[in-house]
């Protein structure tokens, strides 16, 4: 899958995204010393073809950058991640894949807040 990178606020994010048919994207956060390499198979498993599937490059990982004053936070990286999220329209029926400090971020991703009442997630 080729990256791109988006603008949302004061963060440029590098992700890939691959639109599937079904009503849920599959959201994938690397851990700590990895980066978003880490699940490029994920593409090639026959079953997962009609999800779309997300797998973004944390803030200060890759090509997304950190904006001055970012300090490295769980909370500032679900924060960018929930921008993305919301930038291409992946909200609603997120499944999470977790690695490493990702899982924390994947939590705080999926804290209750008020903009993602009716959506529907769930963790692995």
């Amino acid at each position: 899958m080729k990256s791109e990178a988006i603008h949302v606020d004061k963060y440029t994010i590098s992700y890939t995204y691959r639109k599937g048919k079904k009503p849920l994207t599959i959201l994938l956060i690397h851990g700590l010393d990895a980066s978003k390499d880490l699940w490029q198979l994920i593409y090639n498993i026959k079953e997962l073809v009609d999800y779309s599937i997300l797998v973004p490059y944390l803030i200060g990982y890759g090509d997304s950058k950190a904006p001055q004053g970012f300090h490295y936070t769980m909370r500032e990286q679900a924060e960018s991640l929930k921008m993305l999220i919301e930038a291409i329209d992946a909200k609603s029926n997120l499944f999470f894949i977790l690695h490493s400090m990702g899982g924390l971020i994947g939590v705080i991703l999926a804290e209750p807040r008020s903009t993602y009442k009716g959506d529907n997630y769930c963790g692995g």
